[in-house]
């Protein structure tokens, strides 16, 4: 605050011992020097009472110079800073130093990119503390994205200023700037999110997305057919239960472009090739439920890579090719282990329960005096709940009752003996319970609108 006031007062004076390259270290020194001085000087003329007295005003104008308050928080829970671990393994498994990009840019969000500095131990761009002069912004202020970026001003590249943005683009890339971190959660109300619009990332989760500098010049590059195509609105899909699965991941190898996996904010890039960024895809691989590739347009030969199929080929199988009328091919995959009829079903069983879980469907195939019991969930209840499966005879009693903990997955399948019943029809029937009240839960079955207290009827089964 002193400082800001003299060089209101004194600017030919004061801004001199400012503007230099290395900042305030040529005005910080002789300040540190003048002041140990005269630090020592009062604690050996003065009284102890009136030294402490001293000492006290000065660290409360100390105090008073360098309090600001923090409109942000940080943090050090593993899971928002996983971001950072990628990076770490990435800057080991390429052979580049790597330099960031922040954004999106200012004062303040600076200092959280320094303090996540701090972790990951890699320069980046605005990377400095207390008042910074304008003349630290000078090569930011001469490209074009980053001044965008820095004004939080929208740019893309159209044909009007193409050239410009791949210039630009080029230059970041040739003074060795590697990677864009772009962080925040509704990038569609940020406007230099629409610079990556088109462009593939390489990482993703809710903290943090990252871009490679290179990939900036395929925000130039016309759109692919059928890259943003949802593939749940097309008429193949329509009343499947497909369209419950919440964690389906969408696939794309279309022409050209670099395949990609559709991630909440982004495309992002399915590079196989490094470990690292193989260890990022296989974790989201384990917590997908099905696939839906899509494949380019009007061509009847498999145009999928074979590492690509490969990979998929170890955790889930093939349910069936699909064509609609101006849309790429689009394969459903389903992990191994399920039958295709639970994800693509055009009637599936698709029930609301009160406690607010969703069952998006359900089959019960029998083979060999034992039951097969299939689960797809769309939401799960807040306490612990239990299914209980029961097989009613010809007498109207039941003769054979199945327990088990729902758990919290998507998919879940049980092996049910049956082999004391003898051969025969029986109803089956479902129960949903609290698990330490014991209460049943009731719902309502969506397709017939019919509400029920206890149990769903599933129809009747043949053990042989």
């Amino acid at each position: 605050m002193p400082k800001h006031i003299l060089d209101q007062l004194f600017p030919a004076l004061t801004r001199a011992f400012y503007d230099v390259t290395n900042f305030q270290i040529g005005i910080l020194l002789p300040f540190a020097a003048l002041f140990s001085c005269c630090l020592e000087w009062l604690l050996r003329n003065v009284s102890v009472r009136a030294g402490s007295t001293a000492i006290l005003l000065i660290l409360l104008a100390v105090c008073f110079e360098y309090y600001g308050e923090s409109t942000w928080e940080v943090t050090t829970d593993r899971k928002s800073l996983r971001w950072i671990d990628w990076l770490i393994e990435e800057d080991q498994g390429i052979d580049v130093d790597i330099r960031l990009i922040h954004l999106p840019m200012g004062r303040n969000g600076s200092k959280r990119y320094g303090y996540f500095q701090t972790f990951h131990g890699l320069p980046h761009i605005e990377g400095t503390a207390a008042r910074t002069p304008a003349a630290s912004y000078a090569y930011i202020d001469s490209n074009l994205l980053l001044s965008a970026w820095r004004n939080d001003t929208t740019i893309e590249c159209r044909d009007q200023n193409e050239y410009a943005f791949r210039q630009a683009a080029d230059q970041l890339r040739a003074d060795g700037l590697t990677h864009i971190v772009y962080h925040g959660l509704t990038p569609a109300d940020e406007g230099n999110f629409a610079s990556f619009a088109p462009v593939p990332s390489v990482y993703e989760d809710r903290y943090a997305r990252i871009y490679l500098v290179e990939d900036l010049q395929l925000a130039c590059e016309p759109p692919n057919l059928g890259i943003n195509s949802p593939v749940l609105a097309r008429p193949s899909m329509q009343e499947r239960a497909l369209q419950h699965v919440t964690s389906l991941a969408t696939i794309t190898t279309i022409g050209d472009a670099p395949i990609t996996w559709r991630m909440p904010f982004s495309q992002m890039r399915i590079d196989l090739t490094r470990s690292h960024r193989r260890a990022y895809l296989d974790g989201l691989l384990s917590d997908s439920t099905a696939i839906a590739l899509v494949s380019r347009l009007n061509e009847q030969a498999d145009a999928t890579p074979q590492a690509l199929r490969d990979w998929l080929r170890q955790d889930f199988r093939n349910c069936g090719t699909f064509t609609d009328q101006f849309e790429p091919h689009l394969e459903v995959l389903l992990r191994q282990g399920y039958p295709c009829e639970l994800v693509l079903s055009r009637r599936p069983a698709l029930v609301d329960y009160d406690n607010g879980a969703r069952l998006g469907n359900l089959l019960l195939e029998s083979a060999d005096a034992t039951l097969r019991l299939f689960f797809l969930w769309s939401r799960f209840p807040e306490d612990t709940h239990s299914f209980s499966l029961q097989l009613i005879g010809a007498h109207g009693k039941r003769v054979l009752g199945y327990d088990q903990v729902i758990d919290r997955k998507e998919l879940q399948s049980f092996r049910v003996d049956a082999s004391a019943l003898p051969p025969g029809d029986y109803d089956a029937r479902l129960i949903v319970y609290n698990y330490a009240t014991r209460k049943s839960v009731p719902g309502t079955i969506i397709r017939s609108g019919l509400e029920f207290q206890r149990e769903v009827d599933l129809g009747s089964v043949t053990l042989e």
